[in-house]
């Protein structure tokens, strides 16, 4: 397989990304993380010629860059700066009838208020996303307390919990979001594997029901919760990453996802396990059960949403956070 000879020059991930072909095949057959590869560099890469398979069956041809970005590390830090690699994902020709139909699929907090019809032929995959997600995209959120270390798992959720046009970010109890997380009234588990193994611990009925838009690839240490983050399309996620008190928020592709865990985050990979959760209950249900559960929990700050005249979603105000929005190009 390609992808198994990436593998072989990256011996540190061995067991990991095998493991990790080994259960997306299940999950899909004929579909493997092989089929559309993406690799992090340090410049900007080539446009992709291949397009997103749920992109491409609803006839819309796509492709992809990635940049790496280098930000200031935190404030007191000895460290250089902080590198992520950021993706893009645009479309060609798009159908403006087929852009507003994918509004509902893409609708994980609240559907796009971005009106296709008034947009250029640039057309970017976060303008199918929630307003909140795409005021977040490739953008740095600074707490303005100490409080907020290691909060992307939160931020996330946060996102998704978003109410209206303001987003909450709080501080929750340990183990809080990892709890609701196992709250098997909101969510279904349809895969499971261990970092280290090379088979599936799922049946293979529910690891053939395959990802959809909004599923939750949760990354686990032993019994910690280490990351989470959304499924867009095949081998393609949105996700937040920590560094001292700032939170990050990019579209990732499944590589980038894991070598920030086991390069920068030093996960355990001999007790990590990846689960594959789905929501049982609407969204907008999701939502609510977690501003319940998190109502006493120390706010940290929000961000206040509007848009322009074309319906895209930028960030109006904000309280206690500091926000930076960087660009690929």
């Amino acid at each position: 397989m390609k992808l198994l000879g990436v593998l072989k020059r990256r011996c540190c991930l061995v067991k990991i990304f095998l493991g990790c072909v080994l259960w997306s095949a299940c999950i899909k057959k004929g579909d493997t993380l092989s089929d559309v590869e993406f690799e992090s560099s340090s410049v900007s890469q080539d446009s992709q010629n291949q397009s997103l398979p749920l992109l491409r069956s609803f006839g819309l041809n796509s492709s992809s860059r990635s940049k790496e970005l280098q930000l200031p590390p935190p404030a007191g830090a000895r460290k250089n700066a902080v590198s992520f690699t950021i993706t893009s994902v645009t479309f060609t020709d798009p159908s403006t009838k087929i852009l507003e139909s994918l509004k509902p699929l893409f609708a994980i907090s609240s559907e796009s208020r971005v009106q296709f019809s008034r947009m250029n032929s640039a057309v970017d995959l976060s303008h199918l996303l929630p307003p909140s997600f795409q005021v977040a995209i490739n953008s740095e959120f600074r707490f303005q307390t100490s409080e907020a270390r290691n909060l992307a798992s939160e931020a996330l959720m946060a996102l998704i919990a978003a109410s209206g046009r303001e987003v909450i970010f709080k501080v929750t109890e340990p183990n809080a979001l990892s709890d609701f997380l196992s709250d098997r009234a909101c969510f279904k588990l349809f895969g499971e594997l261990l970092g280290n193994s090379k088979s599936p611990r799922s049946s293979v009925q529910e690891r053939n029901s395959g990802f959809g838009v909004g599923d939750i690839l949760v990354v686990r240490e032993g019994a910690k919760l280490r990351h989470m983050a959304i499924w867009l399309d095949q081998d393609l996620y949105f996700e937040a990453q920590s560094f001292g008190q700032s939170v990050f928020f990019r579209v990732a592709t499944f590589n980038q996802l894991v070598q920030e865990l086991v390069l920068r985050s030093e996960v355990d990979t001999s007790i990590m396990s990846f689960l594959a959760l789905r929501r049982k209950l609407p969204w907008a249900d999701v939502a609510k059960r977690y501003r319940n559960q998190t109502n006493k929990a120390a706010r940290l700050g929000l961000i206040r949403l509007a848009e322009d005249e074309k319906g895209q979603s930028f960030v109006a105000g904000s309280e206690g956070i500091d926000v930076k929005r960087h660009q690929l190009d």
